[in-house]
């Protein structure tokens, strides 16, 4: 379930941007009715495909998304998927993020990239090529302070675009979280 604060922050913002376009003057007043129509259609889809994205990643995942902070960053020789508890004190869900850090590990270490698949209700950008050259990755995990980070590691240039286009999309679609 999304937070009433995620909630209240993008209505917050679908309320600026219709400001915005009721703005925009006079000459467009004819198409502004159609306009904001398309802009409040947007926000909606977006805040709904976010809240989607939240709810599966709870069911896939095993934890509230909103108690944690998920990072994607990417490094020389690949990449690292970094889920922090927001709550240090939250055992629970720290726990739960380390259970998780090690499946993906696995599946990912076997060239099974459906966990993503299923979180986002599309072909995640990457993945295919890192299944395909899944050998020529290393999958290392680390226990942080308040959660866990994979580390995906190669020489390969193929799997170093993957694992760029993979933290690139994982990034947009996670928003901040």
């Amino acid at each position: 379930m999304v937070a009433k604060s995620s909630i209240m922050g993008l209505i917050a913002g679908l309320a600026v941007v219709l400001i915005a376009v009721a703005v925009m003057g006079n000459s467009a007043s004819e198409n502004q009715d159609s306009s904001s129509d398309i802009v409040e259609h947007n926000l909606e889809s977006n805040m709904i495909d976010h809240q989607d994205i939240m709810e599966r990643g709870e069911m896939v995942m095993g934890f509230d998304q909103n108690k944690i902070k998920h990072n994607f960053v990417e490094t020389p020789n690949g990449g690292e998927i970094r889920i922090s508890a927001l709550d240090a004190s939250d055992v629970h869900t720290i726990h739960a993020i380390r259970t998780h850090v090690k499946e993906i590990q696995n599946d990912f270490s076997q060239g099974n990239f459906n966990k993503p698949f299923l979180i986002h209700d599309q072909i995640v950008p990457g993945t295919q090529i890192m299944a395909e050259k899944k050998d020529l990755m290393i999958f290392s995990v680390s226990d942080t302070e308040h959660g866990g980070v994979l580390i995906l590691t190669t020489n390969d240039s193929d799997i170093l675009d993957a694992i760029k286009q993979f933290m690139a999309f994982q990034s947009s679609e996670h928003m901040g979280h």
